[in-house]
């Protein structure tokens, strides 16, 4: 009688960390968990959704905001400058 809620709870437990097929590719794909927030401008800009050239876009522009948030910022060849 006692192993029954814990059963139930180890169900439960079990299901809760499975989610659905969604959130189970955006842990796999850290790409996929950006693309809400960066892959409309990149769409915009002429890049197709899920190709690579979209893929890279998402993770050029997301690096520029964390960049950007650091008060860092680089030039095409690759140097550092602080903006403050």
């Amino acid at each position: 009688m006692m192993r029954t809620p814990f059963i139930m709870l180890a169900v439960a437990a079990g299901l809760a960390a499975c989610g659905t097929p969604e959130q189970v590719a955006y842990k796999a794909d850290p790409v996929l968990a950006m693309s809400e927030e960066y892959g409309p401008p990149c769409e915009k800009s002429g890049h197709v959704r899920g190709s690579e050239a979209w893929r890279g876009c998402v993770v050029q522009t997301s690096r520029r905001d964390d960049l950007a948030r650091q008060s860092l910022f680089y030039d095409r060849y690759m140097q550092w400058y602080w903006t403050r």
